[in-house]
């Protein structure tokens, strides 16, 4: 009786071995990608949520300078009186709380060792700092508003606001800076609203 023999030769485990490392080369090579692109994305929302941190900073000093020469009176405020509330601003630095609407100290040291930090209360208040309101969470931002005299000028003032992070072990920041002018310095001078021009632009 004869037999027969299969001569069908299997894998060696040199190509098995081979196989599955293209295999797993071929899957994480694109996790990797993946994982990438979320980090990016991730890193792009914090620098729009950092702009748009500064920008709010401009915008409360600008309020607060609405707030200090709004008169629904016959009484015009005081042309001094335009930075009432700002002093600290102008002195060490601070860190404006929009919900009520106040200015706590925020000095270039407190700054760099990242005693400013903001306070994510909730979708609705948004984020305030630890001296204020703020009961919610610590984000990853901290702010700091500067208001900085113009030489020659003193019915303007230069507003700096600055929102620094960190991430991928580094520190991340960015700035947003106007010009505000004294609107009570034009009506005490008898001169036409119009010219000053308004809050300068970013610069």
């Amino acid at each position: 009786m004869t037999r027969k023999f299969n001569k069908q030769k299997g894998f060696t485990l040199i190509e098995t071995f081979v196989a599955v490392l293209i295999l797993v080369f071929a899957v994480i090579a694109p996790l990797g990608l993946l994982a990438r692109a979320i980090s990016d994305g991730n890193f792009a929302k914090n620098q729009v949520t950092a702009y748009f941190l500064a920008q709010e900073g401009v915008e409360l000093a600008i309020r607060q300078r609405d707030k200090n020469t709004y008169t629904s009176g016959p009484d015009i405020p005081l042309a001094s009186a335009w930075l009432d509330g700002l002093s600290i601003c102008q002195s060490q630095g601070c860190n404006p709380d929009p919900k009520m609407e106040s200015f706590t100290s925020c000095s270039e040291t407190d700054f760099d060792e990242k005693r400013c930090i903001l306070f994510l209360v909730d979708d609705e208040l948004g984020y305030s700092p630890a001296q204020g309101t703020a009961t919610g969470n610590e984000s990853m931002f901290a702010r700091r508003i500067k208001v900085n005299e113009v030489v020659d000028d003193p019915n303007k003032v230069e507003i700096v606001s600055e929102v620094r992070w960190s991430e991928k072990n580094k520190t991340h920041s960015s700035r947003v800076a106007t010009v505000m002018i004294n609107p009570l310095s034009v009506i005490d001078s008898g001169g036409d609203e119009g010219e000053g021009g308004g809050d300068g632009g970013t610069f």
